[in-house]
């Protein structure tokens, strides 16, 4: 402390001093604070301390949530990989057996709210096309 306060006397001295029209040498004086005396970084306050701690615990559930997610999914790939075909697959082997002959196939429309007017239309537009021909 009394370090500090012998430095911080020569400071002023020499800023009394530059005033008088000393030498650009002497009138250059440079601030620097030992690394003994300087200021501690001020302590978190108990607000940012609550934040974080509920910012890395649900940080952690979602890491969680994630992970869990994950062994579900490769669960699941397990179970169909070991299961073999689908009933939907054998379905569909067995009518496209049937259509193969007759020179027709299955055409996929996608199931959302208009798939009844979508599957009229693919079925009206190959025949009206087939009718044009």
């Amino acid at each position: 402390m009394k370090e500090l306060e012998s430095k911080h006397a020569l400071e002023i001295a020499a800023l009394s001093g530059s005033s008088e029209g000393n030498t650009p040498e002497t009138s250059q004086v440079k601030f620097s604070v030992p690394e003994a005396a300087a200021e501690p970084a001020p302590a978190k306050s108990a607000q940012e301390e609550e934040r974080e701690r509920k910012q890395e615990k649900a940080r952690r559930k979602r890491e969680k949530a994630r992970e869990k997610e994950r062994e579900r999914e490769l669960q699941i790939e397990k179970e169909n990989a070991e299961a073999g075909p689908s009933a939907r697959q054998i379905e569909l082997e067995q009518i496209q057996q049937q259509l193969a002959p007759l020179g027709l196939e299955i055409a996929e429309i996608p199931s959302d709210g208009n798939c009844l007017y979508r599957a009229i239309s693919a079925h009206v537009g190959n025949s009206f096309q087939d009718a044009r021909k």
